[in-house]
């Protein structure tokens, strides 16, 4: 089937191909290849500041015995 837009030029590394049929253009979207006009700027990535990192402090409960009622035979 045709594409709607003829031919449709397709981008990627600064090359360009023209797809005319929605199987050249599926395959070339899948080689990850786009259409051009629709490209979208990649955001740089933001380096976030790091944190320092606060050791968290983990309260020691102090261990208990349990004592137990020995049962007396009436």
């Amino acid at each position: 089937m045709h594409l709607p837009k003829l031919p449709t030029v397709f981008v990627k590394g600064g090359e360009e191909r023209k797809a005319f049929f929605t199987v050249q253009a599926r395959e070339l979207i899948a080689a990850g290849w786009v259409e051009k006009g629709t490209e979208e700027v990649k955001p740089t990535p933001v380096e976030e500041p790091k944190a320092e990192v606060e050791e968290e402090k983990v309260e020691e409960k102090p261990k208990t015995r349990r004592t137990y009622k020995k049962k007396t035979e009436e």
